[in-house]
């Protein structure tokens, strides 16, 4: 797989999913990033003050960090990671991962670290409500740092459907 420039355009939304699971491609992207020739910009797996989303996708799908690194690093294409989850990895808790992974909130995150520190790692949080889930904050986030790359993804799509998909869902 070729390298990935994170310090121009962000990682896939939160919200794409492979094998039913979401933040696969995002991570995936991360991991791109750390090729040699990549560049991860300001994203990362975790943080100083504990791991991120892409860590706790990780740990539900019983995965290390360094297992998908190395394949991302082997395969030749995405679908090669498709193929090898779906022979190497139990999916069928894909209902509970997805779980974890939509539950957290902003209140749930500033319970762990102080407002500061939050609104230092997510700046579009500042004008969100504590509720927010964090794939939202995430996203908002990458508009923040991408809006060039944002308008230009939005002037490609041809249908209103299109342009909804780019949107994140949201809880009912």
């Amino acid at each position: 797989m070729e390298p990935l420039d994170l310090s121009v355009r962000p990682p896939r939304s939160p919200y794409a999913q492979m094998h039913g699971i979401y933040m696969i491609p995002r991570t995936i992207d991360k991991l791109r990033a750390q090729l040699p020739g990549g560049k991860l910009g300001p994203y990362s797996l975790s943080t100083e003050f504990g791991p991120g989303l892409s860590i706790f996708l990780l740990d539900g799908l019983r995965l290390s960090e360094k297992t998908l690194f190395q394949l991302v690093q082997q395969a030749q294409a995405e679908e090669d990671i498709v193929n090898w989850l779906q022979g190497s990895v139990d999916l069928s808790g894909k209902a509970r991962i997805n779980e974890m992974l939509l539950g957290p909130t902003a209140g749930d995150v500033l319970e762990l670290i102080p407002q500061s520190i939050f609104d230092e790692f997510y700046p579009a949080a500042k004008t969100m409500p504590k509720t927010a889930p964090m794939f939202d904050i995430l996203i908002e986030d990458d508009r923040l740092m991408f809006p060039a790359y944002f308008a230009v993804r939005l002037r490609q799509r041809s249908s209103p459907a299109e342009i909804y998909a780019m949107l994140p869902a949201r809880k009912q």
